[in-house]
């Protein structure tokens, strides 16, 4: 494991814990609970209203969204649901190059400057893997942000909403990183460990900390330690790939949540929660690239559970 680097190799084409947030101040609750992405890339979704019951019906007060959906945004909210939005990487070259008082154009015309949204949001995600996928944008992502903090601070809504950005990890190296390393502690409390990386002093029995882990290694070295990390995007498919069972997303998604409920920390931060949101609320039917793409979703589109699996 390289903890220099937040490029932590591993079965993550399955476990896509790709995507995390490095936040500007410590993250939400002393003991925090499961957020979860709503992907809007589907042709047989559910209505905006719906999603929300479903989400509280089960227990989930936080969600993500990858753009301000303008359908979407005050359904979640009105529902008392926390936000984490993203913002668009081909929004970022307006928003670089905009005076503060453009970025507050945007938080206006995209709905989220004005109640209820505003009350439930707390972060925004500029732009979605930059400096992993799209370097295009790398030279406008800081200036982004920066204009959106001030656009923020204008509406007085800076001390609520952090300003931040989601990068990836690198994925899908089975010949190195076993199957067993991505699930081995999920599975049951006495099951054995599979696998056991160490680092130093440090010893990892799962790939989920040792990524979370690498992030803050590379922001130690660069001087932010106090700066938290979190994972705005992890989860594990059921179909397109002959490890992407309902039986691997059901152990696998299940610990995350278990581990989030609990406040747990990481062998380098242990008494540092790690605000996660799982992928996907439903399969997204109409997303590009490879089969298992397509089916993230922990929720059907009538609402019942994919698999097994409890958020509390």
């Amino acid at each position: 494991m390289a903890t220099s680097a937040m490029s932590c190799p591993g079965y993550l084409l399955l476990a896509a814990a790709a995507a995390a947030l490095l936040v500007a101040e410590a993250a939400g609750d002393p003991a925090t609970k499961i957020g979860i992405c709503h992907g809007r890339v589907g042709s047989n979704l559910p209505a905006p209203d719906a999603a929300a019951a479903l989400l509280k019906q089960n227990g989930i007060t936080k969600a993500r969204l990858f753009l301000p959906d303008l359908a979407v945004l005050p359904a979640f909210a009105a529902a008392g649901i926390d936000l984490t939005v993203g913002v668009p990487n081909e929004n970022l070259t307006y928003l670089s190059s905009a005076v503060p008082d453009g970025a507050l154009q945007w938080l206006r015309s995209s709905g989220l400057a004005t109640n209820p949204v505003a009350a439930r949001l707390r972060s925004l995600v500029v732009g979605n893997e930059v400096l992993y996928s799209n370097q295009f944008y790398a030279p406008h992502l800081v200036p982004a942000m920066r204009n959106l903090h001030a656009a923020l601070a204008a509406l007085g809504m800076d001390g609520a909403v952090r300003v931040s950005s989601a990068h990836a990890s690198h994925a899908s190296d089975p010949a190195n990183v076993p199957l067993a390393y991505a699930l081995s502690s999920f599975t049951s409390p006495g099951a054995a460990a599979v696998t056991v990386v160490r680092d130093g002093a440090l010893a990892y029995t799962s790939l989920f900390d040792a990524t979370v882990d690498a992030a803050a290694a590379a922001l130690e070295r660069e001087g932010f330690g106090g700066v938290a990390v979190a994972v705005t995007e992890t989860g594990w498919p059921t179909a397109g790939h002959p490890a992407a069972t309902p039986e691997n997303a059901a152990v696998y998604n299940g610990g995350v949540a278990e581990r989030a409920a609990r406040g747990a920390g990481t062998p380098r931060r242990p008494g540092t929660p790690v605000d996660v949101f799982l992928f996907d609320l439903y399969d997204e039917d109409g997303k590009p690239g490879a089969e298992i793409e397509r089916h993230f979703g922990i929720f059907r589109a009538d609402g019942a559970k994919a698999y097994d699996v409890s958020f509390a």
